[in-house]
C-alpha cells in the first residue's frame, strides 16, 4: 500500500469518526431541546392555572366587597331606623366626652345596669 492512498485512508477514517461524533452531540442536543420544550409547556400550564385562579380570586372579591357595602348600607339603614340604636349611639358618644353613669341614666332614660354597661364598654382606658 503506498503512503498516499494509507494518507487517505486515515483521512477518510479521520471523516467518519468526527461524522459519527457530531451526529451523536446532535443526538444529545436535540434530546436537550426535547427536555427543554417539555419544561417550557409544564411552565406555560403552571403559569396559565395560576393566571386562572388569580382572575377567579379577583372577581370574587369584587363580589365580596360589593356584599360588605350592600351590608354596610343596611346596617346604616338599621341604625337610622331603630330608635333604640339611636340612644345607644348617644350614650356611646356622651361616654366618650366624659359622662358619667348617672348623666347617661338622666339624659338617656336608661336603667342603671345598661348605663354601667355602656359606661364600661366605651370610657376610655
Amino acid at each position: 500500500m503506498s503512503l498516499v492512498t494509507f494518507l487517505e485512508t486515515l483521512l477518510l477514517l479521520l471523516v467518519v469518526a468526527v461524522i459519527v461524533l457530531m451526529y451523536r452531540r446532535q443526538t444529545v442536543l436535540v434530546g436537550r431541546i426535547d427536555d427543554l420544550e417539555r419544561q417550557l409547556q409544564d411552565r406555560e400550564n403552571l403559569l396559565h392555572e395560576i393566571h386562572s385562579g388569580a382572575l377567579g380570586m379577583g372577581q370574587r372579591l369584587l363580589s365580596l366587597a360589593a356584599d360588605v357595602e350592600r351590608m354596610q348600607g343596611a346596617q346604616d339603614e338599621l341604625k337610622s331606623v331603630d330608635p333604640q340604636s339611636k340612644l345607644y349611639s348617644r350614650a356611646a358618644k356622651m361616654v366618650a366626652l366624659g359622662a358619667d353613669i348617672d348623666e347617661l341614666m338622666r339624659e338617656c332614660e336608661l336603667p342603671r345596669a345598661e348605663a354601667e354597661l355602656l359606661f364600661n364598654l366605651h370610657k376610655k382606658p
